[in-house]
């Protein structure tokens, strides 16, 4: 075992498996690790696929109280509304994410807690290359 150890307050931050070449990394306080942030974004994308898909669900409820088949100026409508409304949803993703990405910067450089996160991951990335494996780390709560 290889441990990365914070010498401020001797608590364990990551730990390194030499048997099999894993490497595990807690994540604690303010830092934000990748898994999070791709949960949210998938998250947040779903959200956005939900509200399109409820659009989607209201145009076709007005088409059956109209009764009958929808016109070639329904269809026409209701593409220039899904339009509209799946590239207002692809802005809103972009902005998120554009925020959550500066925010989680923020965190990171300015944070000495993620400051101690970020340098244990590098530790165990060395760790695993120089087991000659793939540099993925589990990240624990």
């Amino acid at each position: 075992m290889t441990l990365v150890v914070n010498q401020q307050d001797d608590t364990v931050v990551g730990v390194g498996n030499e048997r099999d070449g894993c490497a595990y990394l807690r994540v604690s306080g303010l830092t934000v690790s990748f898994q999070q942030l791709k949960l949210l974004y998938k998250v947040i994308f779903g959200i956005c696929l939900f509200m399109l898909a409820l659009v989607m669900c209201f145009m076709a409820y007005d088409w059956w109280e109209q009764g009958g088949m929808p016109d070639k100026w329904d269809w026409l409508d209701a593409a220039d509304t899904l339009y509209a409304f799946a590239l207002m949803g692809l802005t809103f993703f972009c902005g998120l994410m554009l925020v959550v990405e500066v925010v989680s910067w923020l965190i990171r450089r300015n944070s000495v807690n993620a400051a101690r996160f970020v340098f244990a991951r590098q530790m165990l990335t060395l760790f695993k290359q120089r087991c000659g494996k793939k540099a993925y780390i589990q990240e624990v709560n």
